[in-house]
């Protein structure tokens, strides 16, 4: 049985972008008659794992701490003659690396550029990849790279996408935090804008935003304010949005691939490259971090910028020719290529 493995950990701190793009690669494997397999420090991914039908091994360990479960993964790694493992986690270091690469190939999906990773395959679909000159760093090794936008990792219903029908005026805007909310944007965004503008607002709160119940009650029979947590037609509702306004990470890529003009906002250091590439690309706008104080001002200033059908109509074909969609197979394909899987 071909087999790949994935490490990968998710909760109400680690984004879910982790494991969703690792999903997305493993249905991309699974197409490919590969068996996919999650390895996961405790239970909390374990349902989300389960429901798209891949079995999970549960170390009992810190998601925080890798290197301390070091020794638990490499029994796992040699009971079942692990072949080929993908890790993503920021909390991964050189000494992990270097322990677990001894017994087995290691592929690391990484956005950070921190340090030279011993490891035999690193992945960084970021439009911003070049940054980090990884072939310079890591010259001295028969590292295997997967570099830019043709590799990222998105479901299988986001390949080809029709281009998107652009309306006159904005009709819909898709509020998007991710799968935590810690700084409270969606809030902060639905009560401002519902205030200000007439168009529709749909607001995605993810699993563990923590003003879901809030919000559903007090836009419950507001029309033109629709509140959901954790959809499974996010590809309807980014194809639907006349414009959506987005924090960093792989949803960038997947508002991309629909050709959805996006507004960006950040509130951790590591979507930073991200929205700021998107900005200097003049694919997006930015307008700015949750951490410093209000955006409203910029958010709604982007709005109106956006109000141009000509400037929607320009950002939507930039975004459809940077995503394909077609990069979770991409990756596979080269990998077992390059693995003999």
């Amino acid at each position: 049985m071909r087999e790949l493995y994935f490490r990968v950990d998710t909760n109400d701190v680690v984004a879910t972008g982790h494991i969703m793009r690792c999903l997305s690669i493993a249905d991309a494997a699974r197409n490919l008659g590969i068996t996919p397999v999650f390895i996961l420090a405790d239970d909390t991914g374990k349902t989300r794992v389960e429901e798209r039908g891949y079995r999970s091994i549960i170390l009992d360990s810190k998601w925080d701490d890798l290197y301390s479960e070091s020794d638990k993964l490499k029994e796992v790694i040699i009971n079942n003659d692990i072949k080929v493992l993908v890790v993503d986690s920021y909390y991964a270091s050189d000494e992990y690396f270097s322990k677990i690469s001894e017994i087995t190939n290691v592929i690391y999906i990484d956005d950070l550029g921190s340090f030279e990773y011993p490891v035999s395959g690193v992945v960084c679909y970021a439009n911003y990849y070049d940054k980090f000159d990884y072939p310079k760093r890591f010259v001295d090794s028969k590292v295997n790279f997967y570099l830019g936008c043709d590799y990222v990792p998105l479901r299988k219903e986001f390949e080809k996408i029709e281009p998107k029908e652009i309306k006159e005026k904005i009709e819909s805007v898709l509020l998007l935090s991710g799968g935590g909310d810690q700084n409270h944007a969606l809030k902060t965004f639905v009560q401002s804008l519902s205030a200000d503008f007439d168009f529709k607002i749909i607001a995605i709160c993810g699993q563990y935003n923590t003003d879901y119940d809030e919000l559903e009650r007090t836009y419950s029979e507001d029309e033109h304010v629709k509140i959901y947590k954790s959809v499974d037609n996010m590809l309807e509702l980014m194809q639907g949005a006349d414009l959506a306004i987005s924090a960093g990470g792989t949803t960038l890529y997947e508002l991309s691939a629909c050709g959805t003009p996006t507004i960006t906002y950040s509130f951790t250091d590591n979507q930073l490259d991200n929205v700021y590439q998107f900005e200097k690309d003049r694919l997006m706008k930015y307008a700015g971090d949750m951490r410093n104080g209000s955006i409203i001002e910029a958010l709604e200033r982007y709005i109106y910028f956006y109000s141009s059908k000509e400037k929607r109509e320009e950002a939507s074909l930039g975004l459809k020719k940077l995503v394909d969609g077609l990069g979770a197979k991409r990756l596979v394909e080269k990998i077992v290529r390059d693995y003999k899987l």
